[in-house]
């Protein structure tokens, strides 16, 4: 269960890094008003650290 657990949590941190990527490359060669704003930027970075966070408290031994 566990193993399925952090399988789904990276599977959804490749997502947001995804999106995180394109937003990133709008904000460097779209137009100004295409770029989605640093709020989300942030909202995006704090998505990947707790899905990493997630998968790798799944893939700890349980005591």
């Amino acid at each position: 269960m566990a193993l399925a657990d952090a399988d789904c949590a990276l599977a959804g941190l490749r997502v947001v890094q995804e999106v995180l990527l394109a937003a990133e490359r709008t904000r460097q060669n779209g137009a100004p008003e295409e770029y989605v704003g640093d709020r989300v930027m942030e909202g995006l970075m704090l998505a990947c650290l707790a899905l990493c966070t997630q998968a790798s408290t799944r893939l700890q031994p349980q005591l």
